[in-house]
This record gives structure tokens, C-alpha cells and sequence, in this order.
């Protein structure tokens, strides 16, 4: 359930874009990354931290 929120979370991302903020875009970077790194096996915490930073950077 929580992949799938998350998958939506980046979908909608991907369609508001610039409609969010900094720190919106940062909080669904890191849910996202989280995800991502639990899917593959790897360290949550340090996917989350990837996460917010590409979500501060992708604008």
C-alpha cells in the first residue's frame, strides 16, 4: 500500500511540476526514494535522503 501512494505521489509530481514547493517537492523526493530503496534492498534512510535532495533539484 505504501509503494503504491508513493507511486502516485511521483505521478502527480510529475504532473503539477512546478505547482509545488520546495518543501513539498522535498517530502515527495524522500517518499519516493524510501520506496525505491525498499524495493531494491537497499538502505531506506539514505534513498529518502536522495529523494529530497532530487526533489529540490528537479523544478
Amino acid at each position: 500500500m505504501f509503494k503504491t501512494i508513493v507511486l502516485l505521489s511521483v505521478l502527480s509530481f510529475a504532473v503539477a511540476g512546478c505547482q509545488i514547493s520546495d518543501p513539498g517537492r522535498a517530502i515527495i523526493g524522500a517518499a519516493a526514494g524510501a520506496a525505491i530503496a525498499d524495493s531494491t534492498g537497499q538502505n531506506d534512510a539514505l534513498g529518502a535522503g536522495a529523494g529530497a535532495v532530487a526533489g529540490l533539484i528537479i523544478k
